[in-house]
């Protein structure tokens, strides 16, 4: 009887033992595939960033763009602002140059 009990308690080590390594092989298989999960979901996530960061760089570009197109537009005003002004200065220029000079008219004929 013991040495029936001696195998008996044989199988049941070498049946635990056994039971410990396929449960061990199907956590490891299981740790290997979130692992991997967690790869492609990384990858994944660094795709979406390259987009994202490509994206909002041709929005700073395109509103650079805007912004230099404005000022742009702004000087070309100013330009045409000065050419219209200038024209209003000489006009005035030239009724003060008429007035000083009818005052010095009528200066030179009060001094004679």
């Amino acid at each position: 009887m013991s040495e029936s009990q001696s195998r008996y308690s044989i199988v049941s080590g070498l049946t635990t033992k056994k039971l410990e390594i396929i449960t061990a092989r199907s956590q490891l298989k299981t740790e290997i595939l979130k692992a991997e999960q967690h790869a492609t979901n990384f990858a994944n996530e660094i795709v979406d960033d390259q987009k994202a960061i490509m994206d909002n760089a041709a929005r700073d570009v395109k509103e650079l763009d805007l912004k230099l197109r404005k000022e742009k537009q702004k000087a070309e005003n100013l330009k045409a602002r000065e050419k219209d002004q200038q024209a209003m200065f000489d006009e005035k220029l030239k009724a003060i140059e008429l007035a000083l000079e009818k005052i010095e008219g009528i200066s030179q004929s009060a001094n004679t």
